[in-house]
């Protein structure tokens, strides 16, 4: 059984997969997947982007959550494709478009995880017990050489027999400890010299004896993007918006925009899968205003979330805010925690009324027949400590994702999600003069 487990996993073994003829326009970064074979119903869109290493999605969400069936791959990246959340369980990797994903993640898979095709799958460390396994991955961002996992898991906890490294772009390290929080002995693999990527632990005398892991990248080499779009200049407008879910006439003129084409969820009123939609920016001397239209009506559900990089480092960090609209729905103003993910961390957000601070802005969408047109206002300075801090000529990183479900409920919808936005660093605001 445990030869099995470990032919199951070696995407070098099982890469191969069958080549679709893909109509909807699918980025060379980017993979999208699909509830049902042939690529249908529930769709969700994942891109890798500059200055990442590989793209973690420890959860794939309820929607798709051993139900993904088939999946369009970019030219330039592969995706593994895991039984369990948090990387568990059995897994495969696809580099190529794929109708049908096949065993054993057909109706199975529930995380996954998007890498440059040129590493030949994900990088990082597994871990195989009595009855399960775990991938444990090093850190998303290229400029983070170390991943560390101060418990791997009730499951994994003293059962680990076998180690197999994945570091197709050059050399990395995985420290195993016995006990908890890298406390007790600890084996440092490979040893220096060995050629070997799986390895027993019998014959290191710490069978059934790991309770912590560390990886360390050592290579020189980083992955990189090959071509990497240029940094886009900020986006910045001044004006002042009526928090109503409508498009009053020249309500938005001063606005700077940003065009993008959002993903439709599948449905026969939609020529395409893909549909036009604007992001709108301005500031007064009060508020930042945000303002999404997409042209196509007719959503059950859905919203949009904007996450900020309150101090423009380029990174995702606890403490930064979160703004969210539902469709139709509540205005949520949160702030990212890392609550999420055991024994992975993920970043998750809150709102600010549950850490004990207040609810700062308003947020109103429509469908007015003709368009879906969310709009949010937040404060530049609202003195509460969860949220950013904004003045004249400041500028702040952003992230936007996008989802649009149709359907009757939410069990019985479908769903796309846009990753419109880069992730933060890649867009910024400018806030204009309030003085």
């Amino acid at each position: 059984m445990l030869l099995i487990a470990m032919l199951l996993s070696l995407c070098t073994f099982i890469g191969h997969s069958q080549t679709a003829t893909a109509d909807a326009v699918v980025g060379p970064y980017e993979v999208i997947t699909y509830e049902h074979a042939n690529f249908q119903a529930i769709t969700k869109s994942w891109r890798l982007t500059p200055g990442m290493r590989q793209l973690l999605v420890e959860d794939v969400g309820r929607e798709l959550d051993d139900h993904i069936d088939s999946l369009r791959i970019g030219e330039r990246v592969g995706v593994a494709l895991f039984d369990g959340a948090y990387f568990a369980g059995q897994w495969r990797c696809f580099e190529s478009s794929t109708p049908d994903v096949g065993f054993p993640t057909r109706n199975r898979a529930s995380s996954l995880i998007v890498y440059p095709k040129e590493a030949g799958g994900p990088l990082g460390v597994e871990l195989q017990g009595n009855w399960t396994t775990q991938f444990f991955p090093l850190p998303e961002l290229a400029t983070e050489s170390v991943a560390s996992y101060p418990t791997i898991g009730n499951t994994l906890n003293d059962t680990v027999g076998h180690v197999q490294i994945y570091g197709g772009y050059g050399e990395m390290e995985a420290e195993l400890f016995e006990h908890e929080n890298f406390q007790g002995k600890q084996l440092i693999l490979p040893e220096p010299g060995g050629t070997h990527t799986i390895l027993a632990l019998s014959q290191y005398q710490m069978n059934r004896a790991v309770s912590s892991l560390r990886l360390v990248w050592t290579g020189h080499r980083q992955p990189v993007l090959e071509t990497p779009p240029p940094v886009a200049e900020p986006v910045s407008g001044f004006g002042t918006a009526t928090i109503d879910g409508r498009m009053s006439p020249r309500e938005w003129d001063g606005a700077g925009s940003i065009e993008f084409e959002a993903i439709l969820p599948p449905d026969y009123r939609y020529a395409s899968d893909m549909g036009r939609a604007v992001l709108y920016v301005m500031n007064d001397r009060k508020n930042l205003y945000l303002g999404v239209r997409i042209n196509q009506v007719g959503f059950s559900g859905g919203g949009a979330s904007f996450t900020f990089d309150n101090d423009n480092d380029g990174t995702t960090e606890p403490g930064e805010d979160v703004l969210q609209l539902g469709h139709p729905g509540a205005f949520v103003d949160g702030v990212v925690h890392t609550a999420c993910g055991s024994p992975v961390v993920a970043f998750c957000s809150t709102s600010d009324q549950i850490l004990g601070t207040t609810q700062d802005g308003a947020g109103v969408s429509s469908d007015n027949g003709r368009f879906t047109f969310f709009e949010l206002s937040h404060p530049l300075n609202s003195t509460d400590v969860n949220d950013f801090g904004l003045a004249s000529g400041g500028t702040v990183g952003f992230a936007m994702t996008l989802w649009l479900s149709v359907g009757i409920e939410p069990t019985l919808s479908i769903a796309a999600e846009s990753r419109v936005i880069p992730p933060i660093g890649t867009r910024q605001i400018l806030i204009m003069e309030t003085d």
